[in-house]
């Protein structure tokens, strides 16, 4: 049952499946959930699923590229790679959340797997908000969950300040 302050990503993260999965599953033509909303969160074939999913990607990727298909989003494309939504797109200039289907992307870099062990390692760690930031890019930055974040910052709900010092570890 949606609580409210959900999303369809948080939704998907603490059910361990796929933000596709849910909005097939539910028939999510968008991003938008309401509390008190019920939703099927585990499907008797959902491993099958995320296999299927994970084979076709490596269909599509080959030498640290991915070939963007219909359905495809940026959470996506980062989270089925090992890498954050940032790495992605640093790594391919992507100035918003868009890409589109034949887009080739780069989804692998030397460097992708020390920049986030790094952060992850220092304690007491704080991030000043700054404009363009969300819940989501600081948790994939600091390598923590959203609901973490919101918790160790005794927040009630997603909105977060310019200027706001979060912990982060």
């Amino acid at each position: 049952t949606v609580q409210a302050g959900d999303s369809v990503w948080l939704i998907a993260d603490q059910n361990g499946i796929t933000m596709n999965q849910l909005r097939d599953w539910n028939n999510i033509q968008n991003d938008f959930v309401y509390p008190g909303q019920k939703l099927t969160v585990s499907k008797g074939s959902s491993s099958n699923n995320s296999n299927n999913n994970s084979s076709s990607s490596s269909h599509n990727s080959s030498g640290g590229s991915y070939t963007v298909k219909a359905g495809d989003s940026v959470w996506l494309i980062a989270d089925q790679n090992g890498i954050t939504m940032d790495q992605l797109r640093d790594w391919n200039n992507i100035q918003n959340n868009f890409v589109y289907p034949g887009q080739k992307l780069t989804v692998s870099n030397g460097s992708s797997s020390s920049s986030s062990s790094n952060n992850s390692s220092s304690s007491n760690t704080q991030h000043k908000v700054k404009s363009g930031d969300s819940l989501w890019l600081i948790s994939q930055e600091y390598d923590i969950s959203v609901s973490r974040l919101k918790s160790i910052n005794n927040l009630n709900s997603d909105t977060i300040f310019i200027g706001q010092n979060l912990k982060v570890s």
